[in-house]
């Protein structure tokens, strides 16, 4: 995201929006992936309550590094 749209709870909404669409349509969970060197976007999936680890991957795109895998209940 560019950075003059940052901080003002445009994913936050859209993440939301996206729950609200999984859950209507029956789902119980959803996951998210990160790279592992995103600590910044880490921390803000765990503030949304990704906060079950899954599993790991390395990516096959060497920029990516390690993927981290979470997931959310849907309540």
């Amino acid at each position: 995201m560019d950075k003059p749209h940052e901080g003002k709870g445009h994913m936050s909404k859209l993440i939301k929006v996206m729950e609200q669409w999984a859950k209507n349509a029956g789902y119980t969970t959803t996951t998210i992936a990160v790279e592992a060197k995103n600590t910044r976007n880490l921390s803000i999936y765990l503030h949304w309550g990704y906060t079950s680890f899954v599993k790991y991957e390395i990516s096959e795109h060497e920029e990516e590094g390690m993927l981290l895998f979470y997931t959310k209940e849907l309540l």
